[in-house]
């Protein structure tokens, strides 16, 4: 048989599954499953981000150095410097978003990248954003690894054009089962993150240096606060004294052991 209708065969028969599995358990998995036929991906996850509650796993299919990482880093509390997070918080519509195009200007050179992205090899990133109630999210990431191509074009259209799948389908799982899914994993507490450097640091101090630790460079955060880069680094240089930190580094450091990451 041609590979071509073998692959093609496999597809409906995933989306079949994808279908009778609403409302159950298996859902979650179905879903990931039938990505997987439709586009070559490493890893897969479903998570659902509950107003300002730490977020919660449906279903995970990760590499086992990405588990640990997710599981032990990402889920006590850096979540909330994530773009993904903030797509979530400010309730921006469902659809199909590629990491490249919503993280912050500087988000690369940022030690939350190097630590959550590179620790786990991740080249690119797609995620649906799919609301399901109010201020709650369901939220499909499909990634790719380091030594891996990035998500192609045609690959990016070929997951917008499913878009409406994924997103009724997730949308009728959650009217059918009303109370959701249950989490695999829980985090601590999220109010760890919010208290970082509140009782040492300004307001403006406080404000900027949380953006700086999402990758918001300094012109992008002068941007957004009506200031200037120059008054952006003022601040940040007096946070730094107040902190006794001396980089980037050594802030977001400073961070995870308030996180006791």
């Amino acid at each position: 048989m041609d590979h071509r209708v073998t692959s093609q065969n496999s597809r409906y028969l995933s989306l079949a599954d994808l279908i009778g599995s609403i409302g159950q358990e298996a859902f979650h998995e179905a879903l990931l499953n039938y990505l997987g036929q439709v586009v070559e991906n490493d890893s897969a996850l479903i998570v659902v981000f509950d107003g300002n509650k730490m977020p919660s796993v449906c279903c995970d299919q990760l590499l086992p150095a990405q588990r640990s990482c997710i599981y032990e880093t990402w889920m006590n509390g850096v979540f909330e410097l994530g773009p993904y997070y903030n797509i979530h918080r400010l309730d921006m519509q469902d659809g199909l978003y590629m990491l490249s195009d919503i993280a912050p200007d500087n988000f690369q050179a940022s030690e939350y990248f190097k630590l959550y992205y590179r620790l786990i090899k991740q080249s690119d990133m797609a995620g649906y954003m799919i609301k399901v109630g109010e201020n709650l999210h369901v939220v499909v990431f499909l990634s790719r690894i380091a030594g891996n191509s990035r998500f192609s074009s045609k690959t990016r259209r070929i997951l917008k054009s499913i878009a409406p799948v994924v997103i009724n389908a997730v949308v009728k799982h959650w009217e059918t089962n009303k109370k959701g899914p249950r989490s695999k994993k829980g985090g601590k507490s999220r109010e760890l993150l919010k208290s970082f450097g509140s009782l040492i640091l300004s307001e403006r101090e406080y404000e900027i240096v949380h953006l700086f630790l999402r990758g918001h460079s300094t012109k992008n955060i002068g941007f957004s606060l009506s200031i200037t880069d120059h008054t952006v680094r003022a601040h940040l240089k007096h946070a730094y004294r107040k902190l006794k930190v001396r980089s980037q580094g050594e802030l977001f450091s400073l961070l995870l052991r308030h996180l006791d990451v």
